[in-house]
């Protein structure tokens, strides 16, 4: 059975925080509360600016990929990084590949971008930055990347089988099954990430304790 966490443990696990160089004596109930407000708007600063980062460039890579769609539908094969796979892969194939990475890059922008916390002092207890939307476009955009990417290493694979290694292999053309999903999978990353921070700040609340100095 699960003991309940001693008085000497909360101690250490609220006073540790500060270094041992800076604390004669505990902390009381209203430094505590400081302490943890300083670091929920630390852990408010990191969400805004890795959501934005990382959410921002899902966001231009998927713009990327739903602009070389529109293209390919528009002029079917007439850029380069589809031009060179034309005799391995339908025209409307291709077209409905770049749609479903456009797809999925946007739903992890959006699950990442849409995301918020409440201000310092605001945070009710459970109050985590992914809400199951969140989640599901996060994961939802990671799998259909990975079907995306799957689709065109086949491609790719097979344009090596019909032409050879010498005038088949167009690896440099890599970037079109793992941009979107490293993308994606770097989305996913980062929410885990900022939710775990949340999570550990949220247990650290859980921690304090009653003391009041004379």
């Amino acid at each position: 059975m699960r003991q309940r966490p001693r008085a000497e443990d909360k101690f250490i696990a609220v006073d540790s925080l500060l270094g041992s160089e800076t604390r004669t004596e505990p902390l009381d109930e209203q430094e505590q509360e400081a302490v943890i407000r300083e670091f929920e708007a630390l852990s408010l600063q990191d969400h805004k600016r890795w959501r934005m980062v990382f959410g921002g460039g899902a966001l231009a890579a998927g713009i990327f990929f739903l602009y070389a769609a529109w293209r390919q539908y528009v002029e079917p094969f007439g850029v380069r990084y589809t031009g060179e796979l034309r005799s391995t892969i339908r025209a409307d194939a291709a077209t409905a590949l770049l749609l479903l990475q456009s797809a999925s890059l946007l739903a992890s922008a959006g699950g990442l971008l849409t995301s918020k916390l409440p201000p310092p002092g605001d945070r009710a207890a459970g109050c985590l930055p992914f809400a199951v939307r969140h989640r599901a476009a996060l994961w939802g955009g990671a799998g259909g990347a990975a079907v995306g990417a799957a689709c065109w290493m086949v491609v790719l694979v097979r344009s090596v089988q019909i032409h050879g290694r010498k005038y088949g292999s167009h690896w440099e053309l890599a970037w079109l099954p793992v941009g979107p999903l490293a993308a994606c999978l770097l989305c996913c990353h980062v929410a885990s990430m900022l939710a775990g921070t949340e999570r550990e700040i949220q247990r650290l609340r859980g921690y304090r304790y009653r003391f009041k100095k004379l």
